[in-house]
């Protein structure tokens, strides 16, 4: 595993995200596995005879806040200037400007990147 820091640009504020092994445990603590979270935020249901994709929001927001955290604490360590942590409140804010669909895609891209690294190592 090779931890993966990214930064998201949201209106005028750039937030920090990484996915270590820190933000592992913890979803494995809440969900078991790693995979059940990533299923979770996946969720296949039915609408009307149609599948439909609709992430539980829980999870969804939930890992994106540890991913976000754990990244300022990382900065933290290493700069002067301290930033607070973010909220479930505030990362509700940011999925819906984000959206749904890009968010899952901007979570998902980045744990592939970080857990890629183990198969090529």
């Amino acid at each position: 595993m090779k931890e993966m820091m990214k930064e998201l640009k949201v209106g005028n504020k750039v937030y920090p995200i990484c996915f270590n092994l820190n933000v592992m445990e913890i979803l494995q603590e809440k969900y078991g596995t790693l995979q059940n979270w990533m299923e979770s935020i996946e969720k296949k249901t039915k609408n009307k005879n149609e599948e439909t994709i609709e992430p539980d929001v829980t999870a969804l927001k939930f890992g994106f806040a540890e991913m976000i955290n754990e990244a300022i604490d990382i900065q933290n360590e290493k700069n002067e200037i301290k930033q607070e942590p973010v909220t479930l409140k505030q990362v509700g804010r940011i999925i819906t400007e984000i959206g749904f669909t890009e968010m899952t895609g901007i979570l998902t891209n980045t744990i592939n990147e970080s857990t890629q690294s183990v198969e090529k190592n």
